[in-house]
């Protein structure tokens, strides 16, 4: 969500999270982030994680970044140190449907990317929900109730992010339900930056860098269960040496 959407129209935004929708940054007005300064784009995360919390009372964990800049492809250090400052995961996308396309009218399978038979081969490789990019288009939201239940009669199921999950309810005495990453480095930007990279090249793109007592940690996930991500683990051990799962009460 836009913040200038939400101040603009907060009546709006609020129905939207009222019908039980996650709302999560895009930032204020959709500019390309990597050329602001590094002043300029913490305040216009910082307004933006303001206006929407404003609205749902939850301030948003993830930013996607506008056209992916600076995280989808090309990485850019300011984005990843002041996202991380700011709590917020750098989220891409797996399957872009290309709906911004005018001539895409109605989520037409021909201009997915990748295409739709690669789309069980992309999740055997990553071992975790794929990530399908759409946009605010009334021929899209037309259009996305028949690609639904396609998706439904193909097998396929739909989540949220397990970040994004509502907390499970427990009985009395009960441990809450634990979330697991691997994390892949603990050190410098630099170094992060590094992993960041090679994390993308291997295909992953479920990855969250996070500064916490000068420490840049990355991090791949969140899993819902522990076999879940040893399993991942086992797939990318040999290119992230000494990689590790940690677990998330």
């Amino acid at each position: 969500m836009l913040g200038e959407e939400v101040q603009a129209k907060p009546a709006l935004a609020k129905s939207i999270a009222a019908g039980g929708h996650i709302m999560q940054s895009h930032s204020w007005s959709h500019q390309h982030l990597p050329g602001l300064s590094e002043s300029a784009l913490e305040k216009d995360l910082r307004k933006t994680q303001e206006a929407i919390a404003g609205v749902t009372n939850k301030i948003p964990t993830r930013l996607r970044p506008p056209y992916g800049d600076g995280w989808v492809g090309k990485k850019s250090d300011v984005l990843i140190k002041v996202a991380a400052k700011l709590n917020l995961t750098l989220t891409g996308w797996d399957i872009d449907t290309n709906d911004w396309n005018a001539k895409n009218q109605g989520l037409r399978p021909e201009f997915f990317a990748p295409a739709r038979t690669s789309w069980k081969k992309l999740y055997d490789k990553k071992q975790s929900p794929l990530d399908i990019l759409m946009h605010v288009k009334m021929v899209t939201a037309r259009a996305l109730g028949d690609f639904m239940d396609g998706m439904t009669r193909d097998g396929w199921q739909f989540t949220t992010y397990p970040d994004d999950a509502p907390p499970p309810k427990k009985p009395s005495g009960a441990q809450t339900q634990a979330l697991f990453q691997i994390q892949l480095f603990a050190g410098t930007q630099d170094g992060a930056m590094k992993k960041v990279q090679a994390a993308d090249s291997a295909g992953y793109t479920n990855v969250k860098v996070a500064q916490e007592k000068g420490l840049y940690k990355v991090r791949i996930g969140p899993y819902r269960s522990r076999s879940e991500a040893d399993s991942v683990l086992r797939t990318l051990a040999p290119r992230f040496t000494g990689a590790f799962v940690v677990g998330e009460p």
